[in-house]
């Protein structure tokens, strides 16, 4: 599997934020350290067990503090083993295992979730969404065609569009998976898609803690059953979170273009006026 750049900052008084992404960069201050963990995370399915083998490399400037990795998967988690501390430039190793006795055929989601903190303490986080294979299943006949991801200062909506490519209707449940310090205001109900069709399907978003100035990482993924098989697909796209915008920077386009025809109008009613004088 690709490796998965997560990266983090620290600002003034520690304030940064994790993120994960193919490739991602969070911008920050000059001055700022910056912890970048690049994950390659490999997932299989053995004796009735998930196992998922993650190598963990600081490609930063600055040590991470207690790392740890967790687990996620079908509603259940195990923590894995934490580090003091990764140095730049060093790698680790991580193995996590889950009990899957009763695992069908397919794909199924599963998520790694890293917590760790800077030279201060203060708590960064990243996310890895993926997919596991049990069996031999053919390829999803479901796909993800497109994702319009928000700018968000409080709050915002992102928006996947989700195509049905066979005849058969399926019944989807589509999720959008966020790291630590953006929250889904309310779980997206199951959706049913005729065959061939295409829908957009979209969720309510709210930024907790997470700075302006950076992009996080979001993933969105699809699950269905095809007769006894299980499918999922997992697509990756990110979040921008912007600074709150006064009244006037949000409406600035529309308060030039009023004053403009302000500004005409008064000039032609000068010229009106000069011309009936005469």
């Amino acid at each position: 599997m690709p490796s998965t750049l997560v990266q983090g900052d620290r600002r003034a008084r520690s304030a940064g934020a994790g993120l994960v992404l193919a490739s991602l960069l969070l911008a920050g201050p000059a001055l700022a350290g910056t912890i970048s963990l690049e994950l390659t995370p490999t997932a299989q399915v053995s004796d009735g067990l998930l196992v998922v083998s993650v190598k963990i490399r600081n490609v930063g400037d600055e040590a991470a503090a207690s790392v740890t990795p967790t687990l996620r998967f079908r509603g259940e988690v195990a923590r894995g083993e934490g580090i003091f501390r990764l140095a730049p430039q060093q790698t680790i190793e991580a193995a996590l295992t889950m009990p899957a006795p009763d695992l069908r055929a397919g794909r199924w989601p599963y998520a790694i979730s890293i917590a760790y903190a800077d030279a201060n303490q203060y708590p960064l986080h990243a996310l890895h969404v993926g997919t596991v294979v049990a069996g031999a299943p053919p390829p999803p006949t479901v796909a993800v065609v497109g994702i319009e991801a928000p700018q968000v200062a409080t709050d915002g909506a992102l928006e996947a569009r989700v195509k049905n490519l066979s005849a058969e209707t399926r019944r989807l449940d589509v999720g959008i998976h966020l790291p630590e310090g953006i929250e889904l205001v309310e779980r997206i109900a199951p959706v049913e898609l005729e065959g061939w069709a295409e829908r957009a399907v979209s969720g309510s978003l709210v930024n907790r803690t997470a700075l302006p100035g950076s992009r996080y990482a979001a993933f969105v993924s699809v699950e269905y059953d095809e007769g006894d098989l299980h499918q999922a697909v997992v697509v990756p796209t990110s979040v921008e979170i912007v600074s709150p915008q006064s009244v006037f920077e949000r409406h600035a386009a529309l308060l030039w273009g009023a004053a403009g025809l302000l500004v005409v109008g008064w000039v032609g009613f000068l010229l009106w006026r000069r011309a009936s004088r005469r």
